[in-house]
């Protein structure tokens, strides 16, 4: 700070020639220190402010490299993401086109030859592979528990379902009613309409096979009640809506799907009657 020094040499030489007042020359000196101390002040700032640069150039560095990492790490994943989803819509479709049936010959003839030997109490549809259960003479009236003849059956088709004929398929046990109204207060305080009827007929159904030695991963449930009839109603029902269906299906399809991340969850055996939702029909 070569200009400060001489002002600062210069109240003093004029001082010593006698030329400056004291006073004169004790505010000079004051100006001269106080230009010192703001000039040190400024520099400290503008120290500081160059670092806060320095860091935000850095930052804006790393930024820039972060975001080009982003960018070719997005477009690994994008990738991935096309080819899964031309996977998972070519499963869609393959899945839509799946239906019940045809079964392979010998077990479509155990289950044929399975409907002749209690042609009273069930029949068998080969073009859909479906076993129908007539739950007149399954179940006796707003009840879900099996007769007697009904368990000598469902143990001749879990002998079908355990052949090796039958090792690629499930099934799925559906319970369904006629339109009668579910009104028996005793009936009522197992089974609150005929919804949950159907749903607890189906479950009867599934621990039976399951009792005899049917793995319960095959076996699904459902109940439709009175709102999938095969025939219409009358004021007093149908004997034909009343029917537990067992509806068989190739477990191929479903072991191709994609596996995932997360554990599959152990399969639950039901053994006991579970709440169902209230549904109401269309108007």
């Amino acid at each position: 700070m070569p200009s400060i020094r001489l002002l600062v040499l210069a109240p003093t030489t004029l001082f010593a020639l006698g030329c400056v007042p004291q006073s004169q020359y004790d505010s000079l000196l004051m100006a001269n220190n106080t230009l010192e101390e703001n000039q040190a002040v400024v520099e400290t700032e503008r120290d500081e402010a160059l670092a806060r640069i320095d860091d935000a150039e850095a930052r804006v560095s790393e930024a820039e490299a972060r975001y080009a990492s982003l960018q070719n790490e997005f477009g690994g994943i994008s990738d991935q993401l096309g080819s899964s989803r031309d996977s998972l819509q070519a499963m869609r479709e393959r899945l839509i086109k799946l239906e019940a049936g045809p079964l392979p010959a010998d077990m479509a003839a155990d289950l044929a030859q399975l409907a002749a030997s209690f042609s009273d109490l069930l029949t068998f549809e080969k073009e859909s592979g479906t076993v129908r259960f007539n739950s007149d003479f399954t179940f006796s009236s707003g009840s879900d528990v099996l007769k007697g003849a009904t368990t000598e059956a469902i143990s001749a088709l879990a002998d079908i379902m355990n052949a090796a004929s039958a090792a690629g398929f499930e099934c799925e046990v559906i319970g369904h009613t006629d339109n009668v109204k579910v009104s028996n207060p005793a009936t009522r305080a197992k089974h609150k309409n005929n919804t949950y009827l159907a749903v607890h007929r189906a479950i009867s159904v599934r621990t039976a096979l399951v009792g005899a030695g049917v793995s319960p991963a095959r076996i699904k449930v459902a109940g439709y009640g009175e709102y999938r009839p095969v025939v219409a109603n009358t004021n007093k029902g149908a004997a034909q809506n009343r029917r537990v269906e067992i509806v068989f299906t190739s477990s191929t399809m479903l072991a191709e799907l994609p596996a995932t991340n997360e554990a599959a969850a152990p399969a639950t055996e039901i053994t006991t009657p579970i709440e169902v939702e209230e549904y109401e029909a269309p108007k």
